[in-house]
């Protein structure tokens, strides 16, 4: 039917007629079928466009090393079997894919092995993707066993086989690719034991007694260890000792004979490294010695209880980091603790994080008292590291006596310093304000960040404002009551504040015009009455 044939019924209310209903009906089916038909045709001609646009999307033209990057970005730098499986995918999408990924060498340079039947060939083929040579990219090991197992071979039925002790792992270590990084996790200390008598019938020299010398070794490249045992478990860069509990159980005699026996030029080629370590001094010092490239050093003393320092022989009683820039100390609880502080020489040394944490009660502060600063020579190496650009203070009484001991150093290329959960006289503020210094005239001459966190609720803050007025004076217009700034803008542009309570009225509410007066000055105020718990590991 013509459109002109049902004019009168569509410009009408008229009812069509019977034939007329027919004849609708199947106008309507004819101009449905070729409806499906042109939709069809421009379905194929947006597949054509799509076609022809992607011919020319600018992805043809991106070179393979970015494409290469972005893989590197969506995959971690050390890959799990799931991770493995899917560059594979990736790299079967098409040519330009798989040439990217092929070409992207770092791709290839990280394994992680978390099951027992792994096979030496294909992780080797894998490993050699990232370059024939082993100078050609740093490579990284990781074994993870992350469940308990019949370490003791007692053949219990439902428990797995040890899969520390895996014969193809030792096999890995001793004659797979040069390692840069080595990560093993095991669930016990007599997991790792298994692991170095796997490896003792192929490279014997790794067990060795003390006073024996290292032959040259594939190890020796290595500039990361982790080891991890259970819960202690953590993702950072360090040497984790076990607990003296775990390691000599009753044998407590066994401490003193006990040797950690890594190879020195291991220890040489470390630039980060975290030590965990409950033992004696001794031990801590005689790893410390050779580590003269480390440049990020954390020190985690624990619940060390030991004796003070005597008996140390004078190549041990300075250690030199010449490259050293960052260092943190956790849980000094001992004045005999302190003096590994003490010992440390730095001459480049820009990061310093001490935190005094007591892992058995932490509600137990410690007391920074004048005598210990001097046991330590705080003052000759504060003096020392006149370059020092952030100072963080964590989880310390510092007592009244101490206070001017503390900071003898005028500090002048400090940008940050942090006071978290310490304890001291807000006086401290006042002394800063009275003792002038020949570069800027002031305490923290570049100083740009300050932070006192987790403060109690009466602590006052009028010495802290005063402090901040005396580096800029400022004074109130009596015309209309604006601020006038007398000097020119200070280096502190951040000042963080935060409380221990959840108070109903605000504690720094009293403060509110001087606030707004460090605001007008340019000095970003993050204020709070919240309690932040701060991560000190």
């Amino acid at each position: 039917m013509t459109p002109s044939a049902i004019s009168h019924l569509a410009h009408s209310n008229a009812v069509p007629t019977t034939p007329e209903t027919k004849q609708i009906r199947e106008g309507i089916q004819t101009l449905e079928d070729r409806a499906a038909e042109l939709r069809a045709q421009l379905q194929e001609l947006e597949s054509q466009l799509q076609q022809h646009r992607g011919i020319l999307s600018p992805i043809r033209l991106m070179p393979l090393e970015v494409l290469g990057h972005i893989f590197s970005l969506v995959l971690p730098d050390i890959l799990d079997e799931v991770d493995r499986t899917y560059l594979i995918g990736l790299s079967l999408v098409c040519r330009s894919w798989y040439e990217a990924a092929r070409a992207t060498l770092r791709l290839w340079r990280g394994v992680e092995l978390k099951r027992y039947d792994i096979n030496f060939d294909r992780i080797m083929a894998w490993y050699g993707h990232s370059g024939s040579s082993d100078d050609i990219l740093p490579k990284s090991l990781k074994w993870v066993v992350t469940r308990w197992h019949d370490c003791q071979g007692r053949n219990y039925r439902r428990i797995p086989r040890c899969e520390s002790a895996n014969p193809t792992l030792a096999r890995l270590l001793v004659e797979g690719p040069v390692l840069d990084h080595l990560t093993i996790k095991v669930p016990s200390t007599e997991c790792y034991r298994r692991i170095m008598n796997s490896i003792h019938p192929i490279e014997p020299h790794l067990v060795m007694e003390p006073g024996q010398s290292f032959p040259p070794s594939r190890w020796a490249s290595l500039r990361s260890l982790t080891l991890g045992f259970g819960s202690e478990w953590t993702e950072n860069t360090r040497l984790h000792l076990p607990l003296l509990k775990n390691a000599f159980g009753d044998e407590w005699r066994l401490l003193d004979a006990a040797r950690v026996l890594i190879p020195p030029t291991f220890l040489n080629n470390l630039t980060t490294f975290e030590l965990s370590c409950d033992w004696t001094h001794r031990h801590i010092l005689e790893l410390l010695q050779h580590c003269i490239n480390v440049k990020e050093l954390v020190l985690n003393m624990g619940s060390y209880a030991g004796s003070r320092l005597l008996a140390i022989p004078d190549s041990l009683q300075n250690l030199p980091f010449p490259r050293l820039r960052t260092l943190r100390l956790r849980h000094l609880r001992r004045t005999w603790s302190m003096e590994m502080f003490g010992l440390v020489r730095a001459p480049r040394l820009r990061h310093l994080d001490i935190s005094f944490t007591n892992m058995a009660d932490p509600s137990n502060k410690h007391t920074l008292d004048l005598d210990v600063l001097r046991h330590i020579n705080w003052e000759s190496l504060m003096k020392k590291w006149e370059d020092l650009r952030t100072l963080r203070i964590h989880d310390v009484h510092i007592a009244s006596d101490a206070l001017h001991a503390f900071l003898v150093n005028q500090l002048p290329a400090l940008t940050r310093l942090t006071l978290d959960n310490v304890m001291f006289d807000p006086q401290l503020f006042s002394y800063l304000r009275s003792t002038p210094f020949l570069f800027g005239g002031k305490y923290f001459p570049v100083l740009e960040t300050l932070e006192i966190l987790n403060l109690p609720a009466d602590f006052d803050l009028t010495h802290l404002f005063n402090f901040f007025r005396d580096r800029r004076p400022w004074y109130k217009a009596r015309h209309n009551d604006q601020t006038v700034f007398e000097a020119p803008p200070d280096s502190i542009t951040r000042l963080v504040l935060t409380y221990r309570e959840q108070e109903k009225v605000s504690i720094l509410d009293p403060y509110a015009d001087v606030l707004g007066v460090l605001r007008d000055a340019g000095v970003y105020v993050q204020a709070d009455t919240r309690y932040e718990m701060v991560d000190v590991m």
